[in-house]
């Protein structure tokens, strides 16, 4: 199996503070609200996070909320320290050419 994306680990962490809509998991975890949804959809659909809805004053439909399944802390590995966007990993091929 391949490693989670950067994407599904930055909403993993939102959702360790708690429940939320698909915009507060949006905004916690510094993504676009369009690239939050289709993460937390394809993540609903693999098991790693569980839909309930609730009711939000001056909204016609109920909003839909996202929770972390039981047990997805302790089974999905985290990233590595140091796996972050800010540190780039070249081959050494790279400093041998310097």
């Amino acid at each position: 199996m391949r490693p989670a994306g950067a994407y599904r680990i930055a909403i993993e962490q939102s959702l360790c503070q708690g429940p939320a809509t698909s915009r507060e998991a949006a905004s916690r975890a510094c993504l676009s609200v369009v690239d939050a949804r289709y993460t937390l959809d394809n993540m609903r659909r693999a098991g790693d996070v569980v839909r309930t809805t609730k009711r939000v004053d001056g909204v016609k439909r109920p909003v839909p909320v996202y929770a972390l399944a039981a047990g997805v802390r302790e089974s999905q590995p985290q990233a590595p320290p140091g796996a972050g966007r800010s540190e780039m990993q070249f081959p050494p091929v790279y400093w041998w050419a310097e």
